[in-house]
């Protein structure tokens, strides 16, 4: 049966190869909990969605920033952009969402979001 639910997760993240609990993470949490997944796509991503191509730069800023440990810089450089762009994409997205990236919370919660609607993502028809 964990064989089995591992596999599940794995093929919801698009994951190949062989993959254990300790790989999948917190990955197996998500996709456990799609209510909770909606409810912070709402809660932080929704804001977005109404901004259009802006909304999904500003998320994806987002996300690059958090892969990248929350530092401007080299979420610049992923970017190929100034650093006082990403610091502003950063501020508009605390403004849209009523949120501060700062707070630990906050941060989990975005992620949180951003990895159930890349779930979401890769299995709509």
């Amino acid at each position: 049966a964990a064989a089995s639910r591992m596999l599940e997760v794995a093929l919801g993240f698009d994951l190949s190869g062989c993959h254990e609990l300790s790989d999948l993470s917190l990955r197996v949490a998500v996709a456990s909990e799609p209510e909770l997944g909606e409810m912070l796509v709402r809660r932080y991503l929704a804001p977005l969605d109404e901004e259009g191509d802006f909304g999904t730069l500003l998320a994806r800023t987002v996300q690059v920033h958090l892969e990248g440990g929350g530092r401007i810089l080299t979420t610049a450089r992923r970017l190929g952009v100034h650093q006082n762009t990403v610091r502003h994409r950063l501020g508009r997205f605390e403004y849209l969402c009523d949120a501060r990236l700062d707070d630990f919370t906050v941060t989990l919660e975005v992620w949180w979001a951003l990895l159930w609607r890349s779930h979401q993502d890769r299995h709509r028809p």
